[in-house]
């Protein structure tokens, strides 16, 4: 759950911590009559891209609410969209994953097929809500927080390919969605041998 006021919505969230910044999305800022309490501007470039944009953003404070019923304040940016729908691999985590058997997840188990992600908490406010309880298994990794377990890292499919996860997400990603050929190429521009780069 995230509060603004007395206002409540429950909240898909994904924990970056390679985000400098947390960021809400404008459908849940709506849900929450949220009131901007000033603007941010920032450089933005697209991966792979040098040119930047400048682009000015709301900022709002809102509260987490943690299983303990303690609301944590978050300092978001406001943006229209965070990520693409993350596919929900229920079926896996409650068949596949034993070891987290008895764990509160983060993320409750649902039949929904996909879900869609509204905030998303950087390294500004990740250890705010991280704890120090770690549980390792064959599979993704279960880490505590004032939320409930966290799980992070890969998985195998059904059809035996091992796909990376970030934080607290459990979702396959086809070659269509994510080409990890193309991604390391495009990692490695620059730093080629100098023989490459005079042919």
């Amino acid at each position: 759950p995230i509060w603004s006021q007395n206002q409540c919505a429950d909240a898909h969230i994904l924990f970056d911590e390679g985000a400098q910044r947390s960021f809400m999305t404008q459908e849940i800022a709506d849900k929450l009559n949220v009131k901007p309490d000033g603007k941010e501007t920032l450089n933005i470039s697209a991966f792979g891209n040098s040119d930047k944009n400048v682009r000015h953003m709301n900022k709002a404070t809102v509260y987490l609410e943690a299983d303990s019923g303690e609301k944590i304040p978050l300092q978001v940016l406001i943006v229209t969209t965070i990520a693409a729908p993350i596919q929900n691999n229920r079926r896996y985590i409650s068949q596949q994953l034993h070891y987290l058997k008895g764990l509160k997840l983060a993320h409750p188990l649902s039949e929904d097929n996909s879900f869609e992600i509204s905030l998303l908490i950087g390294a500004d406010h990740y250890w705010d809500v991280i704890k120090d309880d770690i549980v390792r298994g064959d599979g993704p990794t279960a880490m505590s927080s004032k939320i409930g377990y966290l799980l992070s890292g890969p998985l195998t499919c059904t059809r035996g390919q091992r796909n990376s996860h970030m934080m607290h997400i459990l979702s396959s990603h086809t070659k269509e969605d994510y080409d990890i050929e193309r991604f390391w190429k495009l990692e490695s521009l620059g730093i080629q041998e100098n023989d490459k780069l005079n042919t």
